[in-house]
């Protein structure tokens, strides 16, 4: 074989290699079946580019459940299954930062009869599906398992269209967001809504706690999945207490103790008195000298960090809740006199909820929403409290640490006499 021939062989392979990467990588297939009848590679569109704040509703679903996202805020979004209750902010923002990219998505496979590759069969997949202000479809997806090709942090989703057989690798996590079907997993539980530090810092400017509530105990049937407890309506004669402290500044007396030497080197000492929150119980009137200031706080942490079971309904009105005859009323009151209020009715049926079948409910709302929700029966004894818990624990009795006598030998003899 001559040299030209040679050069002119080596060329033919090097176009046929070239000719075969180029259409695979146009393609973009990696895995996939035969094309739909009257579909081809050239038809196939990118998905569509989406911009986070367009969407105005998100619905989640799978085979057993779903649940619907409606934005109430530029940041915030609520779930109108569960009486317009707002959405945990940390899981929204999260679903929002996922949503990023569908345009970027790449294709790995068209018209694929292999399902279970992608976790795209029926019984493993998700769906999304997108709305903007007007209620027109932005994108309905499938949500399969996640594409692990590349870095776990970097991991995508295997999507696909509703009504098409191309299979996309979304560049974000979704499969985390799309299992939640479910309301409650999406609910903000928080009795009041806000900052961890900001309610810490609030502590300190309440000067009112008011307890009324009907001495009654949680029921002694667990409920559970299978069984659920048949709850009683509370008794008519159970003894009702009624407690009210409030708290001021006072100046207490302060035992005077060296603190160190001051920069003149004479020992410095405290002041003989300081300022300090004091807490005295208003309702009933003297039962109680002096109030355990830590009890009363607890009682505002309580309320202040309080969180619901799962949402009821949405009307307060409704007779069967027993707001007409709460069973507790807990509320607080700032410096500023604005309140929390908690105010718990009736017993209720447990949550359907995942997990919330054993916990033993009762309908209960707060000030400022009509919203009706399940507050926990064992939550409530942080409430029902007794004047006499309000008491200042006595400090025992201080521990004698003289030791005791020893025996001082007088003589090598063995004789001794007591110490002095």
């Amino acid at each position: 074989m001559t040299q030209s021939r040679r050069v002119l062989v080596v060329f033919g392979v090097l176009v046929v290699v070239v000719g075969v990467a180029a259409v695979q990588h146009l393609g973009g297939d990696a895995g996939g079946g035969p094309h739909r009848r009257g579909e081809t590679r050239r038809d196939v569109k990118p998905l569509p580019k989406i911009d986070p704040a367009a969407v105005h509703a998100v619905e989640l679903s799978d085979s057993k459940s779903s649940v619907r996202l409606e934005r109430a805020g530029p940041e915030e979004w609520k779930l109108p299954q569960a009486a317009g209750a707002p959405a945990q902010k940390r899981f929204t923002d999260d679903l929002v930062r996922a949503l990023v990219g569908f345009g970027d998505a790449r294709r790995v496979a068209y018209a694929t009869t292999d399902k279970e590759t992608f976790g795209l069969s029926p019984d493993k997949m998700g769906r999304l599906k997108l709305f903007d202000a007007k209620g027109a479809t932005l994108l309905d997806l499938w949500v399969g398992d996640e594409d692990r090709a590349g870095q776990v942090a970097d991991s995508g989703t295997f999507v696909r269209e509703e009504g098409s057989s191309t299979v996309y690798s979304h560049p974000r996590r979704l499969k985390m967001h799309v299992s939640k079907t479910h309301p409650w997993q999406w609910l903000d539980k928080q009795l009041f809504p806000g900052d961890a530090k900001a309610k810490n810092e609030t502590i300190a400017k309440v000067d009112r706690v008011e307890l009324e509530f009907a001495d009654l105990q949680p029921p002694a049937v667990v409920p559970s999945e299978t069984q659920p407890a048949e709850r009683p309506a509370d008794p008519a004669d159970a003894p009702r207490y009624r407690v009210v402290l409030e708290a001021s500044e006072q100046e207490v007396p302060v035992a005077a103790t060296n603190v160190g030497p001051a920069p003149s080197g004479v020992p410095a000492t405290r002041p003989a008195t300081e300022k300090k929150k004091v807490w005295r119980m208003v309702e009933p009137a003297g039962e109680i000298p002096e109030v355990f200031d830590q009890a009363a706080e607890g009682v505002v942490r309580a309320l202040l960090f309080g969180s619901m079971q799962d949402v009821a309904g949405g009307d307060p009105t409704v007779a069967a809740y027993g707001f007409d005859r709460p069973s507790l009323e807990a509320s607080i009151r700032f410096s500023d006199g604005t309140t929390k209020r908690l105010t718990v009715g009736a017993p209720a049926k447990p949550s359907t909820a995942p997990g919330q079948a054993a916990v033993p409910v009762r309908y209960a709302r707060v000030d400022g929403s009509d919203r009706v929700f399940l507050f926990s029966d064992y939550a409530l004894a942080a409430f029902r409290k007794k004047p006499s818990e309000f008491k200042k624990p006595e400090l025992p009795a201080p521990i004698d640490a003289t030791p005791p006598p020893i025996a001082i030998p007088e003589d090598a003899g063995g004789e001794s006499r007591p110490a002095k």
